[in-house]
């Protein structure tokens, strides 16, 4: 899935500079956004770990020191007497790697965010679940498969949108709606299971 999510980034921001939707240094433009995005919580560290802000800032180091900024590359390349048409064409995976690397590190951190909607969903319907059960309500397996189709999409729609969106959006915008999205769903589902085996 990630491999998928890098190569359809790759390919998203090429057709971008092959329509003129965009200019070479696109990639490079998203990943000052999204560092931005992240530095307000820079001094906030859960339990000894480090905070998004902070990680996302060293992998962006990481990547600049290790030569892997587009901004570096491009100079690389001009050094070695590449033309201009080829250089922008060349840039564009390093400047699309250092955007996924940073997005990945925020799809880390939101993993837990992600796990503790599911599991109050989860708890809430089981809840539901036993109220019907013990109250006589009717079942409805026909809902309960329908909303158990929606939990996989929910989970790597998710992943996939936000690694490869070729705009620079707040993360929050992203993953709060898909958390309480996934604990809504699987609440409905629990709470329509018919049996336990």
């Amino acid at each position: 899935m990630l491999a998928a999510s890098l190569l359809l980034s790759i390919l998203i921001e090429s057709t971008g500079i092959a329509l003129g939707w965009w200019g070479n240094g696109h990639a490079a433009e998203m990943l000052a956004r999204e560092v931005q995005h992240l530095q307000f919580d820079q001094q906030r560290d859960l339990i000894g770990i480090p905070a998004p802000g902070k990680t996302a800032l060293r992998v962006v180091e990481f990547l600049q020191s290790s030569g892997l900024s587009q901004g570096q590359w491009q100079s690389r390349l001009t050094a070695r007497g590449i033309n201009e048409p080829w250089r922008s064409w060349l840039c564009v995976p390093v400047g699309v790697l250092g955007v996924f690397s940073l997005r990945l590190v925020v799809c880390l951190y939101s993993a837990g965010l992600m796990v503790l909607c599911a599991t109050v969903g989860l708890q809430e319907g089981l809840m539901r679940r036993e109220l019907r059960k013990w109250g006589g309500g009717a079942e409805s397996a026909f809902l309960y498969h329908h909303l158990k189709r929606w939990l996989r999409p929910l989970l790597i729609t998710g992943w996939l949108t936000y690694l490869a969106l070729p705009i620079s959006v707040h993360p929050n915008w992203i993953w709060m709606p898909l958390a309480v999205g996934l604990g809504l769903v699987l609440m409905a589902t629990a709470s329509l299971w018919k049996r336990l085996t």
